[in-house]
């Protein structure tokens, strides 16, 4: 994935980047990361809904096997 950002100054600021899925994390973490470059001091996050994914091939199996 690929993203690109303006010359826009964040040094200080709050930011609260909303998604509409959770899954795996990574979308967040690298805006997240882009914001931080940007220079923005705190980054909070919010999704409204989330799908885990197990870690453990022990979680897998059990993840699944109750769908």
């Amino acid at each position: 994935m690929r993203f690109q950002h303006t010359n826009t100054d964040l040094t200080g600021q709050t930011v609260l980047l909303v998604d509409d899925i959770l899954t795996t994390g990574s979308t967040m973490r690298c805006c997240t990361g882009l914001l931080r470059e940007m220079g923005a001091k705190t980054v909070y996050i919010a999704a409204a809904a989330y799908r885990l994914h197990p870690t453990s091939e022990e979680d897998k199996e059990s993840a699944y096997a109750n769908q």
